[in-house]
């Protein structure tokens, strides 16, 4: 569910729109790689962009270095993970349209994590704030429209695959559909989540207040 009160949130209509798609792409990711969903942003990143397109809404491409906030559901432990600092490529892929940074990344950490973390957000930040301490993304490379994700025509051809699939999901799937978690919108979606006592949110709220920035990797 996305939190941003109408009064907050900028352009509601494409937020409305692109829920359903973060939806789709998760789904997809989960059908087609069951056993590392969490691990393919690049085709999270294509399809995303694709249905976006679809919709109308211009979206780019971007690849770099990404970490997040995360804490264990019983609040004791925490730290900042993600993915990050790879010479020869980019670690991570996200989306950028309508002047919002698109992940579903953050989603997904849990799944890669060495303790029990508690359940976190897909990402829509609105770029016209700073980004939090707490969700880190430092851009590396641009991609237009054209750009394929590989040298290689097999991960093209998989990639393509991936799209067809998430189209087709979106044909046939109900208008409104709901995000599994929520969606981060930018500052007022913390705060509401973290009065709804949303583990997450809680934590990152109290992280942004008592770390430091010289701390961050970027």
């Amino acid at each position: 569910m996305t939190v941003d009160p109408p009064s907050m949130s900028r352009d509601n209509m494409h937020l409305r729109e692109l829920e359903p798609i973060l939806a789709i792409v998760a789904d997809a990711l989960r059908q087609q790689f069951p056993d590392d969903f969490h691990k393919r942003c690049p085709y999270a990143a294509w399809g995303v962009r694709s249905l976006l397109s679809d919709a109308g809404i211009q979206a780019e491409i971007v690849g770099g270095d990404f970490v997040a906030f995360v804490i264990s559901n019983d609040g004791i432990r925490a730290g900042m993970h993600g993915f990050a600092h790879s010479k020869d490529q980019c670690s991570h892929f996200w989306v950028e349209a309508n002047g919002r940074l698109i992940d579903l990344g953050p989603h997904f950490l849990p799944n890669e994590s060495s303790f029990d973390v508690a359940p976190m957000p897909a990402v829509a930040w609105d770029l016209s704030y700073p980004l939090p301490r707490f969700l880190r993304y430092r851009s590396q490379d641009r991609f237009d429209q054209k750009a394929l994700m590989s040298r290689d025509p097999a991960i093209n051809a998989r990639c393509a695959a991936f799209v067809e699939r998430c189209r087709g999901k979106a044909r046939s799937t109900v208008v409104g559909s709901k995000f599994p978690t929520w969606i981060v919108t930018g500052p007022s979606s913390v705060e509401i989540a973290a009065n709804r006592k949303t583990p997450w949110a809680i934590g990152a709220m109290q992280f942004a207040r008592r770390s430091d920035p010289r701390d961050l990797p970027f």
